[in-house]
């Protein structure tokens, strides 16, 4: 009887122990899970977004948002936005308001696809070179950008965006 008794009171001691432990290792792995939750804030014109119709959604190698639209060019810093629209009056500005596709090249620079053609957004000093490219593009393994040209001549073509010669 003696010895029963005390088998029964280690086990019970060995479920607690047991018990315990599941219930802090479940306790952290839910607070864990907790402190990662991944939060989504809609944005639209009532908050500076140049159009609620977006094209394209890109982040640079400072973080922020770039945000391609039939209105601009919008970077967007988690607070408030920046818009970039074509201006006759400024050659370094956007060939065309209209924006595609907006792809990171490298560390300080932008690809921007627009409805008139490609332009390389400088970050440092937001200006805008053009490029004589025209179609939609993509980036390999290797930094090279790959373009789709449908408007003038059917074809591929590489630019090289450390060199800036094309392919």
């Amino acid at each position: 009887n003696y010895l029963y008794v005390r088998v029964i009171k280690s086990c019970k001691y060995v479920i607690s122990g047991f018990l315990i432990a599941t219930i802090l290792i479940l306790q952290q792995a839910f607070s864990f899970a907790q402190s990662s939750d991944i939060r989504f804030k809609r944005i639209g014109i009532k908050d500076g977004l140049s159009a609620n119709a977006v094209n394209s959604i890109e982040q640079d190698s400072l973080g922020f948002i770039w945000i391609g639209t039939d209105n601009g060019l919008n970077r967007y810093d988690g607070m408030e936005f920046k818009i970039f629209r074509a201006s006759l009056k400024d050659s370094t500005s956007i060939r065309h308001s209209i924006v595609y596709d907006i792809l990171n090249v490298n560390k300080g620079k932008l690809l921007v696809n627009t409805w008139s053609g490609v332009d390389i957004l400088d970050l440092k000093y937001e200006s805008f070179s053009k490029l004589p490219l025209k179609g939609n593009f993509m980036k390999d393994g290797r930094g090279n950008i790959w373009t789709f040209n449908i408007s003038e001549t059917v074809g591929i073509r590489i630019h090289h965006v450390g060199t800036g010669t094309i392919d």
